[in-house]
């Protein structure tokens, strides 16, 4: 398949945004690809042109289940996924936008990468700080509510102490 001037320009544009961009073919095939593809393939564009993108993406032999382009392919519409990629050892945002002939028919996709590692693992903590202040804030509140008790019973005590002394004084 020729690479439009459209393709091109795509592939120049998102360079400039450190967005991975390789357009691929019908049958998953790669055939193009800007330099931040490129570079995180760790791969010349010889070694991935005309070879299939799950192979370099994913490391595998077929797609992989939550594949943007096996979606984009099928239904005409853009597709997005994020998923954390053992193969690269990153976490991945996936974008599939579908290349249409001059007939509208889907005859590939333009795949656009963008690693989400930094933001995954900033959610990740955030994740762990705000259970944390949960388990604190619950602990807090127990402390709390257990001490309101223990007021009600040492209260209840003196009451019962001072009926009881009143008892031995009357005595």
């Amino acid at each position: 398949m020729n690479i439009t001037a459209l393709d091109r320009t795509i592939l120049d544009w998102e360079d400039s945004f450190g967005n991975m961009v390789t357009i691929h073919d019908d049958d998953y095939n790669i055939i193009a690809a800007n330099s931040s593809a490129i570079k995180l393939l760790n791969s010349t564009l010889s070694d991935i042109l005309n070879k299939k993108c799950y192979r370099n993406y994913h490391g595998s032999s077929t797609p992989p289940k939550k594949c943007p382009s096996c979606d984009c392919l099928k239904s005409g519409k853009p597709s997005t996924v994020e998923i954390f990629e053992p193969h690269l050892k990153m976490h991945l945002e996936i974008k599939a936008f579908p290349r249409l002939d001059n007939s509208n028919a889907v005859k590939g996709v333009i795949h656009v990468v963008r690693d989400i590692t930094a933001r995954k693992q900033m959610e990740n903590e955030l994740t762990e700080r705000v259970y944390e202040l949960e388990q604190f804030y619950n602990m807090a509140v127990h402390r709390e509510v257990r001490m309101k008790e223990l007021k009600i019973e040492i209260e209840r005590l003196r009451t019962s102490l001072s009926k009881y002394e009143n008892i031995e004084h009357d005595s």
